[in-house]
């Protein structure tokens, strides 16, 4: 299996996709129920874990295009799992300031 650039999951079952570059809009209805938001990132999680077991060293090794810069692909792995992790932190964070029980830890 090669390497391709990861993209948004289609934003089945809404009506707005959320990625890089969207503007938050108000009307929540437009946007995917949280079971299937997991789903979409488990999805996603499941593909990643998939491509990365089936990379061969030298594909991951490979530039690609990241904003106007080329990355090898391990980078671009590395930076996706450690995005994930980045939010965690702030929503951990966020539930703290606002006195909201632990979900993590």
């Amino acid at each position: 299996m090669g390497l391709q650039p990861l993209t948004s999951p289609p934003a089945t079952g809404a009506q707005v996709g959320v990625c890089y570059g969207s503007t938050p809009i108000a009307d929540v209805s437009l946007y995917p129920t949280i079971a299937r938001a997991r789903e979409i990132f488990e999805s996603a999680a499941d593909h990643l874990e998939s491509v990365v077991r089936a990379a061969s060293p030298e594909g991951l090794e490979r530039p690609v295009q990241w904003g106007q810069e080329h990355y090898p692909w391990r980078m671009i792995i590395a930076r996706v799992v450690f995005h994930n992790g980045t939010h965690t932190g702030e929503i951990v964070d966020i539930r703290r300031a606002l006195g909201l029980a632990k979900v993590v830890g």
